[in-house]
């Protein structure tokens, strides 16, 4: 892969300007590492790093939540604007911004995953360096994070039969500029994932977040603080139940979906692990709690998220930003009492609405759901149960009424159809996070709902799946993707 070799010789100086004191590059950018990795304040700095590269308007802080993926999802009208994601609204992958769209997001993702490997590939010879469990700690977060990006690499640019038998994507599970690993199928480069998770799981068994809250802060050590912000122990166990219910397992996801659920409820002095928002928090007047953050047992910081969602939604050129159908929006919420409701906000001298979801509160730099990008939230967890329940009566009645009650809605009475529920609570839950396309691909759904009408869009099955750059196709050998 050229652009993984080109990215990674200058792999840790990009890292984050603001650590230049532990980097330090000669006139021909070689990283002396040593400098970064003889010390456990540096492996952990490394560690942010990777986190800091994750967060980029072309990954996390955008594209693969509020812009380009949930355009993919037919969130937004953007038939008749100008804005730069009107052809990805269609499907047209060949259009030029789109290409460029695609590239950046499997440049940045493949830079990330760079970034994670060299650090896991030092870490093993370093290991006194540690104090305490950080040793551990530390490798069980980046092999987590190398896991979740490679599975949205296999969500985004891998087949709608996790059973086809071409191969689609290589994992990277080292930091390399010569040898690339070979092309795997889909079903291949899903255990892949799946080690790394199990792996990371056994390195965060003493996890600080299973005796504290995970909003607290670590008076004896704070890089451990508020670990929701990061790929805690609970949010392994939540990211294999995802990818267990992608992978058809049932069973799997289940039993790893309630543990999370049972945790949630679990008391860290005076308060459950992961509760549920209240009214008071996500209706409060001035300062709303609009992500639910209480619920988020991932979210990333993203220190632009500001900047980036109001350049999406708030632009004063109304054309160019991304607006939901009205008569969409109506659908999906249209009862005044649903607390997700107060995730839109009106448009001056129109009657659309737009995402104020991510909008900063009164008083800022004072609440810990400031610009907090949901990578994994509680309510998936109780949807993957209700879906992999022992009936859709248990399903409904016990996991769907929970997020009812928990948005100010009546229950449901358990005899609706559970698909119908799960797409429709999908469609509502993850709004702006980039969640509803993957939820379409993995049902290989054919009618999805129109982001520019209130009607029904016709769903290609290829259209689920990203070509894969010009630059990975160009240096690839023949056969290697048969």
């Amino acid at each position: 892969m050229k652009m993984y070799k080109l990215m990674t010789l200058f792999l840790l100086v990009s890292v984050i300007f603001a650590c230049s004191d532990w980097l330090e590059v000669d006139p021909k950018f070689r990283i002396k590492e040593e400098k970064i990795f003889n010390s456990e304040d540096g492996f952990k700095e490394a560690l942010l790093g990777v986190y800091d590269k994750m967060a980029q308007a072309d990954l996390y802080g955008e594209k693969l939540t509020t812009g380009f993926v949930d355009i993919l999802g037919q969130r937004y009208a953007t038939a008749s604007s100008s804005y730069k994601y009107r052809y990805a609204g269609s499907y047209n992958y060949t259009a030029n911004e789109v290409v460029a769209q695609i590239d950046s997001i499997w440049n940045k993702m493949y830079n990330a995953i760079a970034n994670c490997n060299n650090v896991l590939d030092q870490i093993d010879s370093k290991k006194e360096l540690f104090t305490g469990n950080n040793y551990d700690l530390i490798k069980g977060e980046l092999l987590a994070l190398r896991a979740y990006m490679h599975f949205d690499l296999l969500r985004l640019f891998g087949p709608v039969d996790m059973e086809d038998s071409r191969k689609c994507l290589r994992y990277y599970d080292h930091f390399t500029l010569e040898v690339l690993p070979p092309f795997l199928t889909a079903g291949q480069f899903a255990q892949k994932v799946l080690g790394d998770v199990q792996a990371a799981e056994a390195c965060l068994a003493k996890d600080p977040i299973l005796e504290r809250n995970p909003r607290e802060r670590d008076n004896a050590d704070s890089f451990w603080s508020y670990r929701f912000n990061r790929l805690n122990y609970y949010a392994v166990r939540a990211l294999y139940a995802r990818i267990q219910i992608y992978l058809g397992e049932t069973g799997e996801a289940r039993r790893a979906a309630l543990e999370v659920i049972q945790a949630a409820n679990e008391k860290r002095g005076d308060e459950a692990v992961f509760p549920w928002v209240t009214y008071g928090e996500a209706n409060d007047m001035l300062n709303p709690d609009r992500i639910f953050h209480k619920e988020v047992v991932f979210g990333m910081y993203v220190s632009s998220l500001t900047t980036w969602t109001n350049s999406l939604f708030q632009n004063t050129v109304t054309q160019d930003i991304l607006m939901p159908h009205k008569d969409r929006l109506a659908e999906l919420f249209p009862n005044v009492t649903d607390y997700r409701a107060r995730w839109f906000g009106n448009v001056p001298s129109r009657s659309d609405r737009v995402v104020i979801k991510y909008l900063d509160p009164a008083e800022t730099n004072k609440f810990l759901f400031e610009k907090v990008m949901p990578m994994i939230r509680l309510s998936e967890m109780y949807l993957i149960a209700a879906e992999c329940a022992n009936s859709p009566v248990d399903g409904i009645e016990n996991y769907i009424n929970q997020i009812q009650v928990n948005r100010g809605l009546l229950k449901l009475n358990g005899t609706e159809d559970l698909a119908a529920v799960l797409s429709l609570l999908y469609a509502q839950e993850f709004y702006a996070e980039g969640q509803l396309f993957y939820f379409y691909k993995r049902k290989k759904m054919t009618s999805i709902r129109d982001g520019n009408s209130k009607n029904l869009l016709t769903m290609k099955l290829e259209n689920y799946v990203l070509p894969l750059p010009d630059d990975e196709l160009k240096y690839t050998n023949e056969g290697e993707l048969d």
